[in-house]
């Protein structure tokens, strides 16, 4: 099985639709998911943050992602400290120079209408004696587009980090930033 098969409730076999059986496991699992984040940003929100919301942080997540890849195709790392953790940083500058051509680097920006949305995938907590950590993942989908046409599928994987230990800097850090590229295919239907 391919992983598209379990995005959709029904599998396509020449002119018959045949229901996906695993379509019920992987959207109860989904709902699930989705369910324990809310949760988990509601125990965030009474006992950390009252002021965090979840659509304020994807939009947060948005713009940084955004400035990430503008300073990316700058060429400018030195700018994004103090947004990303050093390792964090060290990390993408390692990823950038062995695993992205130059082509890429250089076109990597994009414009904050392309990021289609973000998909929080985990939110953790963590409490040592009086010191308080939180990370969240979320995935970034940006559709990049070449002379107004979707040429390419972005899947920006990033970790968000805060420590609400009382007397630190109340900020967010990236932690984690990976880019995949995927070729944007579109279908063509013939009538």
């Amino acid at each position: 099985p391919n992983k598209n098969q379990f995005l959709t409730p029904i599998h396509h076999y020449g002119n018959v639709l045949i229901p996906n059986k695993s379509f019920h496991t992987t959207s109860t699992n989904r709902f699930l998911n989705i369910l324990k984040i809310h949760l988990k940003f509601k125990e965030i929100q009474q006992h950390w943050d009252p002021k965090l919301k979840k659509s304020e942080f994807e939009e947060g997540v948005k713009y940084a992602v955004h400035g990430v890849l503008e300073r990316i195709a700058e060429n400018d790392f030195d700018s994004l400290r103090g947004l990303l953790s050093k390792q964090g940083l060290k990390n993408l500058k390692i990823e950038v120079e062995k695993e992205w051509d130059d082509v890429l680097r250089r076109n990597v920006a994009v414009d904050l209408e392309d990021i289609q949305g973000v998909d929080i995938t985990e939110v953790y907590t963590q409490q040592i004696v009086n010191n308080k950590y939180c990370d969240i993942n979320a995935d970034v989908r940006i559709v990049k587009k070449q002379d107004g046409i979707p040429h390419q599928l972005f899947i920006v994987s990033t970790r968000f980090h805060r420590e609400y230990t009382e007397g630190r800097l109340p900020d967010w850090v990236i932690t984690r930033f990976n880019l995949k590229v995927h070729p944007f295919k579109t279908i063509k239907f013939k009538f």
